[in-house]
């Protein structure tokens, strides 16, 4: 059982990686504002 929690922790964390990446190729406009909030 502790493998397949383990493996569904991971996938969601892939999941959320992913989505995060695709919302920042469609949202230029959020990308350049944490550009902007890092420098």
């Amino acid at each position: 059982m502790m493998f397949v929690l383990a493996a569904v922790v991971v996938l969601l964390l892939l999941a959320l990686a992913g989505a995060d990446l695709f919302v920042s190729q469609y949202n230029p406009d959020e990308l350049s504002k944490m550009g902007v909030q890092e420098q």
